[in-house]
Protein backbone atom coordinates (compact mmCIF):
# COMPACT_ATOMS: atom_id res chain seq x y z
CA UNK A 1 0.00 0.00 0.00
CA UNK A 2 1.49 3.43 -1.04
CA UNK A 3 0.03 6.35 1.14
CA UNK A 4 -3.43 6.23 2.32
CA UNK A 5 -7.31 7.26 -0.09
CA UNK A 6 -6.20 10.51 -2.27
CA UNK A 7 -2.98 11.12 -0.18
CA UNK A 8 -0.48 9.33 -2.32
CA UNK A 9 2.14 11.77 -2.80
CA UNK A 10 4.42 14.13 -0.08
CA UNK A 11 2.65 16.94 -2.35
CA UNK A 12 -0.96 15.14 -1.49
CA UNK A 13 0.58 15.48 2.24
CA UNK A 14 1.67 18.64 2.47
CA UNK A 15 -1.93 19.51 1.36
CA UNK A 16 -3.53 18.06 3.78
CA UNK A 17 -1.11 20.17 6.22
CA UNK A 18 -2.28 22.95 4.75
CA UNK A 19 -5.70 22.38 5.22
CA UNK A 20 -4.77 21.21 8.81
CA UNK A 21 -3.63 25.14 9.29
CA UNK A 22 -6.57 26.61 8.19
CA UNK A 23 -8.08 24.49 10.97
CA UNK A 24 -5.24 25.56 13.52
CA UNK A 25 -6.08 29.40 12.58
CA UNK A 26 -9.77 28.71 12.57
CA UNK A 27 -9.94 26.69 16.19
CA UNK A 28 -6.83 28.21 17.72
CA UNK A 29 -7.86 27.08 21.55
CA UNK A 30 -8.83 23.55 20.04
CA UNK A 31 -6.03 20.96 21.21
CA UNK A 32 -7.55 18.42 18.29
CA UNK A 33 -7.07 20.22 15.75
CA UNK A 34 -3.46 21.03 17.29
CA UNK A 35 -2.92 17.42 17.61
CA UNK A 36 -3.97 16.73 13.76
CA UNK A 37 -1.55 19.46 12.64
CA UNK A 38 1.66 18.65 14.13
CA UNK A 39 1.29 14.78 14.06
CA UNK A 40 0.71 15.42 9.52
CA UNK A 41 3.83 17.85 10.48
CA UNK A 42 5.72 15.34 12.00
CA UNK A 43 5.40 12.63 8.92
CA UNK A 44 6.46 15.02 6.33
CA UNK A 45 9.47 13.83 6.27
CA UNK A 46 8.40 10.00 6.31
CA UNK A 47 6.31 10.92 2.97
CA UNK A 48 9.74 12.99 1.51
CA UNK A 49 12.68 10.50 2.95
CA UNK A 50 10.47 7.02 2.21
CA UNK A 51 11.29 3.67 3.07
CA UNK A 52 14.16 2.20 5.70
CA UNK A 53 16.95 3.25 3.42
CA UNK A 54 16.10 7.19 4.02
CA UNK A 55 16.12 6.96 8.09
CA UNK A 56 19.50 8.84 8.01
CA UNK A 57 17.94 11.45 6.24
CA UNK A 58 15.13 11.48 8.24
CA UNK A 59 17.01 11.53 11.46
CA UNK A 60 19.75 14.52 10.11
CA UNK A 61 16.76 16.74 8.98
CA UNK A 62 15.14 16.68 12.82
CA UNK A 63 18.43 16.87 14.57
CA UNK A 64 19.29 19.81 12.24
CA UNK A 65 16.14 21.61 12.28
CA UNK A 66 15.17 22.39 15.80
CA UNK A 67 11.60 23.55 14.27
CA UNK A 68 10.80 19.89 13.04
CA UNK A 69 12.65 18.58 16.67
CA UNK A 70 9.43 20.53 18.48
CA UNK A 71 6.77 19.13 15.56
CA UNK A 72 8.66 15.65 16.66
CA UNK A 73 8.32 15.82 19.65
CA UNK A 74 4.58 17.16 20.12
CA UNK A 75 3.23 14.78 17.69
CA UNK A 76 5.17 11.96 19.61
CA UNK A 77 3.70 13.28 23.29
CA UNK A 78 0.47 13.20 21.46
CA UNK A 79 0.75 9.71 20.52
CA UNK A 80 2.51 8.30 22.84
CA UNK A 81 1.05 10.45 25.77
CA UNK A 82 4.64 10.52 27.56
CA UNK A 83 7.74 11.06 25.58
CA UNK A 84 10.44 9.08 26.84
CA UNK A 85 13.37 8.97 23.92
CA UNK A 86 16.35 11.20 25.29
CA UNK A 87 16.45 12.81 21.68
CA UNK A 88 13.12 14.76 22.35
CA UNK A 89 13.95 17.61 24.51
CA UNK A 90 12.75 20.35 23.04
CA UNK A 91 9.39 21.26 24.39
CA UNK A 92 9.16 21.37 28.55
CA UNK A 93 5.25 21.80 28.40
CA UNK A 94 2.29 22.76 26.73
CA UNK A 95 -0.62 24.88 27.88
CA UNK A 96 -3.03 27.69 27.55
CA UNK A 97 -1.77 31.00 28.01
CA UNK A 98 -3.70 34.31 27.95
CA UNK A 99 -7.17 35.84 28.78
CA UNK A 100 -8.59 36.83 32.50
CA UNK A 101 -9.33 32.97 33.61
CA UNK A 102 -7.19 30.10 33.72
CA UNK A 103 -7.90 27.46 30.80
CA UNK A 104 -9.39 24.70 33.42
CA UNK A 105 -11.63 27.67 35.35
CA UNK A 106 -15.27 26.48 32.90
CA UNK A 107 -15.29 23.71 31.42
CA UNK A 108 -14.50 22.92 27.71
CA UNK A 109 -16.96 24.75 25.58
CA UNK A 110 -18.70 26.43 28.80
CA UNK A 111 -18.48 29.90 26.98
CA UNK A 112 -17.40 30.72 23.65
CA UNK A 113 -14.03 31.64 22.60
CA UNK A 114 -15.74 34.97 21.74
CA UNK A 115 -16.89 35.67 24.89
CA UNK A 116 -14.14 34.34 27.49
CA UNK A 117 -11.54 33.29 25.04
CA UNK A 118 -10.07 36.55 23.77
CA UNK A 119 -6.27 36.84 24.00
CA UNK A 120 -6.27 33.01 24.92
CA UNK A 121 -4.05 30.52 23.30
CA UNK A 122 -2.50 27.08 23.32
CA UNK A 123 1.44 27.52 23.50
CA UNK A 124 4.56 25.08 23.39
CA UNK A 125 7.14 26.20 26.31
CA UNK A 126 10.51 25.24 24.81
CA UNK A 127 14.00 24.65 26.03
CA UNK A 128 17.23 24.17 24.39
CA UNK A 129 17.95 24.61 20.86
CA UNK A 130 14.40 24.97 20.19
CA UNK A 131 14.41 27.95 22.85
CA UNK A 132 17.06 29.65 21.42
CA UNK A 133 15.71 29.51 17.68
CA UNK A 134 12.25 30.09 18.27
CA UNK A 135 12.11 31.37 21.98
CA UNK A 136 10.83 30.09 25.57
CA UNK A 137 7.54 30.40 24.40
CA UNK A 138 5.29 30.07 21.54
CA UNK A 139 1.66 29.84 20.30
CA UNK A 140 0.65 26.85 18.40
CA UNK A 141 -0.87 29.62 15.36
CA UNK A 142 2.62 30.71 15.33
CA UNK A 143 4.60 27.64 15.69
CA UNK A 144 2.33 26.00 12.76
CA UNK A 145 3.14 28.90 10.58
CA UNK A 146 6.41 28.72 10.62
CA UNK A 147 6.24 24.80 10.51
CA UNK A 148 4.30 25.50 6.99
CA UNK A 149 6.59 27.99 5.53
CA UNK A 150 9.08 25.46 6.24
CA UNK A 151 7.25 22.84 3.93
CA UNK A 152 6.05 25.67 1.45
CA UNK A 153 10.53 26.23 1.38
CA UNK A 154 11.35 22.39 0.92
CA UNK A 155 11.81 20.60 -1.66
CA UNK A 156 9.99 17.49 -1.87
CA UNK A 157 11.42 15.32 -4.45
Amino acid sequence: MTGIFCLRTASDLREKLRRDMVKVKSEPLNPDVAFNFFVTAEHMLDWVYPKRANKRKRTDARTKSPLLGVCSHLATGAKHLEVEAPHHDSVSSTGTAGGYFPASYFPPHYFSNAYFGAGRRLVVKLQGAAARDLGPCIGVVELAEKVMDYWDKHSLT
